[in-house]
């Protein structure tokens, strides 16, 4: 039975990645891709691993994710899922919630920030699928900001978010226990577009006295979120459209 080890980690993202794509590409492209990239495979090993008959070893199954990654497949996975009404409304919520967006994006937080993340944090409710899952791939800790105290008797720490539509201003709270001070913290979100909850999250781990390390989001709908950020913090999206 395969069990969460640090070594099963690749071989199951690699698994999982193989399998996703082969419903949105030929199996011949997905072959052309790893031969490109030097992965030595034969096809009918390649078969078995999209199958799960059986897994790649570990060092093939990094260079067979970061050889995807290198053709960018992962975020024409998310562009196949994208849908924009005729308002300019994102499908979002069905994007944060959607097995093959969430399986690419594991891989993607695998290469980009594995060993180098202590919690991963995120604001209530629909980047929780996403936080939730690289904290399994990252081997971190997980902490959800929400809008409300669960108990009067926890010690919290709090941010403020101010919302256009209509104009009020909204309090996210996180039990102060939840970042450790000096760890490392990763930052996930299912969209990131004005950069108001992300102010938000930055500010509370300021407060934690912690450290963003990093920006994780399934897409992004325009560049003003990046001037939050400084030099240290490497930010990663799936999909960047502009509107």
């Amino acid at each position: 039975m395969i069990t969460r080890s640090e070594a099963a980690i690749p071989q199951i993202l690699a698994w999982r990645a193989l399998k996703t794509l082969s419903k949105y590409f030929e199996f011949g492209y997905l072959y052309e891709i790893l031969a490109e990239n030097k992965i030595r495979i034969s096809q009918p090993e390649l078969k078995r691993y999209i199958v799960g008959t059986v897994l790649p070893p570990q060092l093939k199954a990094v260079h067979i994710i970061q050889a995807l990654r290198n053709e960018n497949v992962f975020a024409q996975v998310v562009q196949n899922k994208l849908k924009i009404d005729e308002n300019g409304v994102v499908n979002v919520a069905e994007l944060a919630y959607d097995e093959d967006v969430l399986t690419v994006a594991m891989a993607e937080a695998y290469l980009s920030f594995f060993r180098s993340v202590d919690v991963v944090l995120t604001a209530a409710v629909n980047g929780i699928p996403l936080a939730s899952l690289l904290a399994w791939v990252l081997d971190a800790k997980l902490a959800v900001a929400r809008r409300e105290r669960e108990s009067q008797s926890i010690k919290y720490l709090s941010a403020q978010i101010f919302q256009t539509d209509p104009p009020s201003i909204v309090h996210i709270y996180l039990p102060a226990n939840q970042i450790p001070k000096n760890s490392r913290v990763l930052i996930a979100d299912d969209l990131l577009r004005s950069g108001r909850t992300l102010k938000a999250l930055l500010n509370i781990v300021r407060d934690a006295d912690a450290y963003t390390v990093g920006i994780f989001a399934i897409i992004s709908l325009s560049n003003a979120w990046r001037s939050l950020l400084g030099e240290e913090v490497r930010s990663r999206v799936l999909l960047n459209i502009q509107q």
